[in-house]
């Protein structure tokens, strides 16, 4: 049976749940930025998502190597021999990362990109 994401989140550590926490909050406040971006009270978050579309995806990305670092030196250190089966926990968390981090970055570059276009162009978003 497939792994979910709840069933992932629910494994995993504490801090790779905060880090699962904050990509969600960043990816609802780059939606709302983006969908209430027409409002001029929107355009101080320009910068943090500016920052946001390039920190997100380096963060999951950095946070999964350092996860399959632990878990290959932990596989490396039983005495027994380790399955595809007792580490597809850990690959999936690793992936959720990555791909939490992703999604978290879009969402900011499409925020970003739209606050840029009103406030540079004139283009009503």
């Amino acid at each position: 049976m497939p792994l979910s994401y709840w069933t992932i989140f629910d494994q995993a550590a504490m801090p790779q749940k905060i880090l699962f926490v904050a990509f969600i909050a960043l990816t609802l406040l780059g939606a709302a930025t983006a969908v209430l971006g027409r409002f001029k009270a929107t355009a101080p978050l320009s910068g943090p998502m500016k920052a946001s579309s390039l920190l997100c995806p380096c963060i999951g990305m950095l946070c999964a190597a350092l996860n399959g670092f632990h878990m290959m030196q932990t596989t490396l250190r039983l005495p027994y021999e380790v399955t595809l089966k007792m580490l597809a926990p850990g690959l999936a968390e690793m992936s959720a990362l990555v791909a939490a981090g992703a999604l978290a970055g879009l969402v900011a570059t499409v925020a970003h990109g739209l606050l840029n276009a009103r406030d540079r162009h004139g283009v009503r978003v």
